[in-house]
């Protein structure tokens, strides 16, 4: 498996993946994915294996403050260069039903928290949904439960951190 840049080719795929891995939520609009990725397309790539199949996909973007971004609402265009954040958000880590239990999704957060260390972010952030807190505590993120949530990412859906100086007090 590889890593690669998220490229306007891969976006049927995306999309695809998208949908079988989410039952429980309205898939986002193609636009909406393709915001996060053009807000921040360093903290955005995809997974192929060896025939160069996308597996797997994350789009992370700065963020900052305690209320999430919205679910199926676009970023702002970016003003700069320059992207300010508190921290990097996860807003989505999907991986193709084939390739699960394969340690795709476990690569391509170690990926993303490389490069959150690398941009000098402390903290990725995200909201764990379909009950999948358990899968995130896995690597390490803990429960923000003092924080709410928007509405649309369900009612189980919980805002987790992970604090990256833990990471390099451990390697």
């Amino acid at each position: 498996m590889t890593f690669h840049p998220i490229s306007d080719s891969v976006w049927p795929t995306i999309m695809r993946v998208q949908a079988a891995c989410y039952p429980d939520l309205e898939p986002e609009d193609l636009s909406v994915l393709q915001s996060k990725w053009q807000y921040s397309p360093d903290s955005c790539f995809v997974v192929k294996d060896a025939s160069q199949q996308v597996q797997g996909y994350l789009l992370a973007h700065p963020w900052q403050g305690d209320n999430t971004p919205k679910l199926n609402e676009r970023l702002p265009e970016r003003k700069s260069e320059q992207i300010t954040g508190e921290y990097l958000y996860l807003h989505d880590l999907a991986i193709a039903p084939s390739a699960r239990s394969t340690g795709v999704a476990s690569q391509l957060v170690q990926q993303l928290c490389e490069q959150a260390c690398a941009q000098g972010y402390q903290e990725v952030r995200l909201t764990a949904v379909q009950n999948a807190q358990g899968f995130w505590r896995r690597f390490g993120f803990k429960a923000l439960a003092e924080t709410a949530v928007c509405t649309a990412y369900g009612d189980d859906a919980q805002l987790m951190v992970l604090c990256l100086s833990s990471l390099k007090g451990a390697s």
